[in-house]
């Protein structure tokens, strides 16, 4: 399976700020799940990856 390149970024993105839970699930599975249930993601968690989306979407070199 090959990932798009914001699915790879949220892959990334959970393999080094998730609790541990994500590893627990096969990329595909992830794909299609609700992180909420799973427990990969919070409240909190949301507002966090939002802010570093945001960080990510403003940095010079991701608008080439």
């Amino acid at each position: 399976m090959t990932l798009t390149e914001t699915e790879r970024w949220l892959v990334d993105y959970f393999a080094e700020h998730g609790n541990g839970s994500a590893a627990a699930h096969e990329t595909e599975t992830l794909l299609d799940a609700n992180y909420f249930e799973l427990e990969i993601l919070d409240s909190l968690g949301l507002v966090v990856m939002i802010g570093d989306i945001e960080a990510t979407a403003m940095r010079p070199s991701i608008w080439r």
